[in-house]
């Protein structure tokens, strides 16, 4: 079954069906399905791409066969529906939705936003209908409490509604909410003030979060010195925390301990190399085994790794993918 569509989405990311939707083993509607997904179903899927005047996601089924789902036939025009999606955070957890841009030939009366936290599939989902503000843009405020304040990765997807009612989807992006920090006063270890000047004594990790498994960013090295305006503990460490030139803020953990090891759990496992997976293993965007699956090794794949990291009391293995993302493969042997 295969309906007419025009609809962007993201490159990857987990895709819900909402009606019955053929599978293939190439993208090709000459080929006959070897099964469907019902509505209800969802896939975690790493291509997007247009073949035979239809448009398909694609993902790697358990036993390492790539499949290809067909989502109908690719409605072309001269120009299609747009819009611009940016997130902007706020420090308790919420975040805004801010869509420009806006442009759709058959006219635009509403702009709706579906929003879920990737926790327990779309449990939380709401369709907010965005505010048109004075410059032409729209917002939606996004509060954490009406998502069961479920905290991490969440689904953000742009629908118009068209003048002739019909409701088009323009796209999507994700976004993750930062994990819960606790503010405290230092009153052992350090004696801080709450903002300030500090010297470093030894090299320290520039980070996104206060988190042991956020990605490194950059360092500080002994001698050299920054400008905070926070001192947080979080993770269990203690931080400091300032806003960089760029208006990112950055986390300092100066206890000495938030570095993930980047050593091997095995001996004859080296730090760079070739390997072959002898059980099926989880991808994922970040060295945590709490990050959402992306996809899988099964077993006898192999991969080229270029780390070796210990985190969550696992063994991951880090590379870079084709397209330049770093990935992270937990639960290795």
């Amino acid at each position: 079954m295969t309906a007419d569509v025009s609809l962007d989405i993201p490159s990857n990311g987990t895709f819900y069906f909402r009606r019955t939707t053929e599978i293939r083993t190439a993208p090709v509607m000459d080929i006959k399905p070897t099964f469907v997904f019902s509505s209800g179903d969802h896939v975690i899927y790493d291509k997007v791409l247009k073949r035979d005047n239809h448009q398909w996601i694609s993902y790697v089924s358990y036993n390492g066969t790539r499949r290809y789902v067909d989502l109908g036939v690719v409605v072309e025009s001269l120009a299609k529906p747009r819009g611009d999606m940016a997130i902007e955070s706020h420090d308790n957890g919420d975040f805004s939705v801010v869509i420009s841009n806006v442009s759709d030939q058959n006219g635009v009366v509403g702009v709706s936003v579906p929003i879920w936290s990737e926790r327990n599939g779309q449990d939380d989902i709401i369709w907010y209908n965005a505010t048109r503000l004075n410059n032409r843009n729209y917002k939606v405020n996004v509060g954490l409490s009406d998502h069961k304040n479920e905290r991490g990765f969440y689904n953000v997807h742009l629908y118009f509604v068209e003048t002739n009612g019909k409701l088009v989807g323009v796209g999507g992006t994700t976004y993750t909410v930062p994990a819960k920090v606790e503010e405290t006063h230092i009153t052992t270890g350090h004696s801080l003030p709450d903002s300030g000047t500090y010297t470093f004594k030894e090299r320290s990790i520039i980070k996104a979060e206060p988190s042991v498994v956020s990605p490194e960013l950059a360092y500080y090295d002994a001698g050299m010195s920054v400008n905070y305006d926070k001192v947080v503990t979080a993770d269990g460490h203690t931080w400091l925390s300032y806003v960089s030139r760029g208006g990112n803020r950055r986390y300092i953990a100066i206890d000495g301990k938030a570095t993930v090891v980047a050593q091997s759990a095995s001996p004859s496992l080296a730090i760079t190399g070739t390997y072959t997976f002898t059980k099926p293993s989880s991808i994922k965007a970040q060295p945590s085994v709490a990050s959402p699956e992306l996809a899988y090794y099964d077993k006898v794949m192999s991969v080229r790794y270029d780390k070796v990291l210990t985190a969550d009391g696992h063994t991951l293995l880090s590379y870079v993918t084709y397209s330049g993302l770093r990935r992270y493969v937990v639960d290795i042997s």
